[in-house]
């Protein structure tokens, strides 16, 4: 309900979005008596903070002049009080099981703002200003609750929406590959692989903050399986990123793409291609040997 992908380009703008949308998903669920929900976050417009799922939820957030608003990423700072009175009333009894795939803390050079504002349609000033009214959000429910968002790796995960169920709820923040491992019985196929090959969309910084990707690399470096990955797009310097991930290949499909266009329209021809490269390269030898 909050993700990037759903907005044109031309509207993705983090000062404006909101995560409301998701919390009315939530306040759905919990209307109906669910016990215990997991929320995947990533991926989203929004650096609210979370705000728009807590007024949702019936938190209400006020001005300094005493108005009633539903904050958005560009004004957090107008945020003077927050009023937790009217909560729903199973927030409290309900298990909150929050999975994300990144590492970063709230605020910060390497917080939400900064490093996720950029792709959501931010703009150098809009960082700033995302990156001052989430510290300022931080700040009032850190006095209110003692809740220190930056001692919480992944508070930063789609704009900290997951901050008041962390706050006030005591949900648990697990990373995401965690539980899909679990899910999935990952480490029986690992044990029984001989080479494993995963994507991401962009193979890039990010990707070091704890995506899908270093998860994986983490398992596959520790049994000693070559890791191969195919992506959208890299970032960087190929060589170092390999060496520092213990990748044995990356293979992009923007590098055999006229242009990024062409690389999003006719991603399965160029998949087509890459696979094929892999089977011939690497497959055919494993299986020799």
């Amino acid at each position: 309900a909050s993700g990037l992908e759903l907005l044109r380009p031309e509207e993705r703008n983090p000062l404006y979005t909101t995560t409301l949308g998701t919390g009315e998903l939530i306040r759905h669920a919990l209307d109906n008596n669910l016990e215990e929900i997991l929320l995947t976050i990533g991926g989203s417009a929004t650096v609210d903070g979370g705000t728009g799922i807590a007024a949702a939820l019936g938190f209400r957030f006020y001005d300094k002049q005493g108005h009633e608003f539903v904050p958005t990423g560009g004004s957090l700072l107008k945020i003077n009080r927050i009023d937790a009175e009217n909560l729903h009333a199973r927030f409290h009894t309900t298990h909150w099981l929050i999975a994300s795939d990144v590492q970063n803390t709230l605020n910060g050079p390497e917080g939400a703002a900064h490093v996720y504002g950029p792709q959501k349609g931010a703009d150098k000033d809009a960082v700033q200003q995302l990156a001052e009214g989430i510290e300022h959000l931080s700040e009032i429910i850190r006095n209110i609750t003692g809740f220190s968002a930056d001692q919480h790796p992944g508070t930063g995960a789609a704009g900290g929406a997951a901050l008041f169920l962390m706050a006030y709820g005591n949900a648990t923040l697990r990373p995401g590959f965690d539980i899909l491992a679990e899910l999935t019985d990952f480490q029986t196929t690992l044990d029984a692989a001989s080479i494993v090959i995963t994507g991401e969309g962009t193979f890039d910084v990010q990707t070091r903050y704890g995506k899908i990707v270093t998860s994986i690399a983490r398992h596959t470096r520790k049994r000693g399986t070559p890791l191969i990955v195919v992506c959208g797009n890299v970032s960087g310097e190929p060589v170092t990123i390999r060496k520092s991930f213990g990748i044995v290949n990356i293979y992009s499909i923007r590098e055999r793409a006229s242009s990024d266009a062409d690389s999003m329209t006719n991603a399965e021809k160029y998949l087509e291609q890459i696979g094929a490269e892999i089977a011939r390269e690497y497959i055919t030898n494993y299986n020799n040997t």
